[in-house]
C-alpha cells in the first residue's frame, strides 16, 4: 500500500514518513523535496520568483508523476505531500483514491514551537505570527485533512509511527475512498467515492439509531439498494423502506400524508433518523416529511443524482408543490449529514450529468475562482 502522510506545516510528515518507510523497507518521498530538486532551487526562492500558482502548478505535476497506487497490504511506498497540497480538488483524488491517507494531527501552539526551531522556511508562515496562521490554516484546511485517518501526532517520533502503522493498516480494510468530511452549519458532508454504506452506517451510530428507516422511491433504490443496504446488515442496524412515488410526482402533500401514516404504522419516534436515498424531488420531500413529522425528526441526505449531490441536497431547502406552482410548500430543515458518494451516479445518464454541470458553472461564476479554473 501507499500510506499518505497530511497535515500542517511542523506536524512531522518527513521525520515520522522516514522511519515509517525505513521500518518497512519502503521508499519515501518528500513531494517539497522532489519539487526543489525538479525546480533547481528551493521552495522560498519559488514562491519568490514563481508566486504560490507557480509553486503549486509544480506539486500538481509531481503529484500526478507519482503514477499509480500501489494496492498490496504491505506498506511499499510513504509519501508526504506540502501541508496545502490537498486543497487542490485534484491533487486529493490522486493522493487519497487507493491509497491509504493519515492525518497528524496537532495544536497549533505546538507546531509553532517546532517552525521556530526549524532550519526550512515555510513561504505561507514566514513573517506571520505562526499560531495565528497556523489556526487560519486549520480552519481553511481541516475538512480536507479530516477525509485521513487522524491520529495525533505531537507524542515522541517511534510512537507516532508505531500508531500510523495501526491506523494505515485498518484503513487499508475499509471500503471505498473519502476525499472530504466537513463539519458545518448546515450539517456534516462526506463526500467520497464507494462510502455511501459504510459512512450512513457511522452516521446512524453518532445519531444512536437502532434502525435505518429509508425513504427512497423505485428507480434510485433499484440502482444503489444494495450498496447501502448490505453494510447496514452487516453493521446489524435492520432497514424499513418507505417508497415514494418517482420524480417530481413524490412532490404532492397526498404522498407526503401516505408517507407519515408509514412512519406512524413503523412507531418512528422523534429522535430516530429518516434517511432519503435518491435525486433532488425525493429529497426534497423526504426533508419535507422529516420536517413536519412529529414536528420535526433528524434525517440524512444520500443523493443519488449529480444535481443532488452538489445543489438540492445542501442548505436544508424542502418543499412540495401545490398545482399552482413548485415549491410552495415547504420549509428549512437541516440534515443531520450529507452522504456524497460518486460510486452512486455510475448509472446516471449524461445528459444529467451536464446538466448538472451547469449548475457548477454557475456556482463557480458567481465567485468560486478555485472552482472557475477547475472547470
Amino acid at each position: 500500500m501507499d500510506v499518505v502522510l497530511v497535515g500542517l506545516p511542523g506536524s512531522g510528515k518527513s521525520a515520522v514518513g522516514r522511519r515509517l518507510a525505513a521500518r518497512h523497507g519502503a521508499s519515501f518521498v518528500d513531494l517539497d523535496e522532489l519539487i526543489e530538486r525538479q525546480a533547481g532551487a528551493r521552495i522560498p526562492d519559488i514562491f519568490a520568483d514563481e508566486g504560490e500558482a507557480g509553486f503549486r502548478a509544480r506539486e500538481r505535476r509531481a503529484i500526478e508523476e507519482l503514477g499509480g497506487a500501489d494496492r498490496s497490504a504491505a506498506i511499499r511506498r510513504v509519501i508526504a505531500p506540502g501541508g496545502g497540497a490537498i486543497v487542490d480538488a485534484r491533487n486529493r483524488w490522486r493522493l487519497y483514491r487507493g491509497r491509504v491517507p493519515v492525518w497528524l494531527d496537532g495544536r497549533p501552539e505546538i507546531l509553532a514551537q517546532r517552525l521556530r526551531r526549524s532550519p526550512n522556511v515555510r513561504p505561507l508562515v514566514s513573517g506571520r505570527d505562526p499560531i495565528r496562521t497556523l489556526r487560519e490554516l486549520t480552519s481553511a484546511r481541516g475538512r480536507f485533512y479530516a477525509a485521513a485517518a487522524r491520529i495525533a501526532g505531537m507524542a515522541e517520533v517511534n510512537g507516532v509511527v508505531d500508531t500510523v502503522e495501526r491506523a494505515a493498516l485498518e484503513a487499508h480494510e475499509a471500503a471505498g475512498t473519502i476525499l472530504l468530511r466537513a463539519e458545518t452549519t448546515i450539517g456534516r458532508l462526506t463526500l467520497g467515492e464507494g462510502i455511501a454504506g459504510r459512512v450512513l452506517v457511522d452516521e446512524l451510530r453518532r445519531l444512536d439509531a437502532r434502525r435505518a428507516i429509508i425513504v427512497s422511491e423505485p428507480g434510485a433504490w433499484g440502482h444503489v439498494g444494495a450498496a447501502i443496504e448490505a453494510p447496514l446488515a452487516e453493521a446489524g442496524l435492520p432497514c424499513e423502506l418507505v417508497m415514494l412515488p418517482q420524480g417530481e410526482a413524490a412532490k404532492t402533500l397526498a404522498v407526503v400524508e401516505a408517507a407519515a401514516r408509514a412512519l406512524a404504522r413503523l412507531h418512528v419516534e422523534r429522535r430516530e433518523p429518516l434517511v432519503a436515498v435518491g435525486g433532488g424531488a425525493l429529497g426534497d420531500t423526504a426533508g419535507f416529511l422529516a420536517a413536519t413529522y412529529l414536528r420535526g425528526v433528524p434525517f440524512i441526505q444520500v443523493p443519488t443524482t449529480l444535481v443532488a449531490q452538489i445543489d438540492s441536497s445542501i442548505g436544508g431547502k424542502t418543499g412540495v408543490d401545490l398545482p399552482e406552482g413548485k415549491n410552495l410548500v415547504g420549509a428549512f430543515h437541516q440534515p443531520a449529514a450529507i452522504v456524497v458518494d460518486i460510486a452512486l451516479l455510475a448509472t446516471l445518464p449524461e445528459r444529467e450529468r451536464r446538466a448538472a454541470l451547469g449548475e457548477a458553472a454557475k456556482m463557480a461564476a458567481l465567485g468560486d475562482e478555485r472552482l472557475l479554473e477547475l472547470l
